[in-house]
């Protein structure tokens, strides 16, 4: 929605939906017995980036939207 409310503006919104990286929230959910079973040990499609992989793509998108 708030795309929408600042198109008249030409303001362009953008959001980031990372893929999964390592962080305190993930270790706990793979130090509990459910996580293990759901995540499978972060292998396949649930295998994580690096932080740097993440920062790296978040810098190159804003500078290909910033022209």
């Amino acid at each position: 929605s708030l795309r929408l409310e600042l198109k008249y503006s030409n303001i362009d919104v953008g959001s980031l939906h990372p893929t999964f990286f390592k962080t305190p929230m993930m270790d706990s959910i793979q130090n509990n017995p459910a996580g293990k079973a759901v995540w499978k040990g972060n292998s396949g499609i649930w295998k994580y980036i690096s932080i740097e992989e993440v920062v790296s793509g978040v810098v190159e998108s804003i500078e290909r939207r910033k022209d």
